[in-house]
């Protein structure tokens, strides 16, 4: 028999959109997960000069500075191939 697993909709960090598995071993949608890793050693500008644009915004140095903050404090960033935490459910 197979098991069911129930999936529940967590908010990302980032952008706000719904994810319902750990990326980067963290509330990340895979669309962050994938931004953060393409933009590392790229350079952008704050879209309001204030490189405080609000979660959602369309600002992509906003929105990689809130990642790399992110990752920065979970000093313990996994690979996605590697154990994701029991309180996230098989992506299977």
């Amino acid at each position: 028999p197979r098991r069911k697993s129930v999936r529940t909709d967590r908010k990302c960090l980032v952008c706000g959109g719904v994810t319902r598995v750990a990326h980067m071993n963290m509330d990340v949608c895979r669309a962050c997960s994938v931004f953060y890793r393409r933009s590392k050693g790229k350079s952008y500008i704050c879209r309001s000069n204030t490189g405080k644009c609000p979660i959602g915004e369309e600002c992509r140095k906003c929105r990689f500075d809130r990642l790399d903050r992110m990752v920065a404090q979970n000093a313990s960033v996994i690979d996605e191939s590697d154990e994701v935490p029991e309180e996230y459910p098989s992506n299977k």
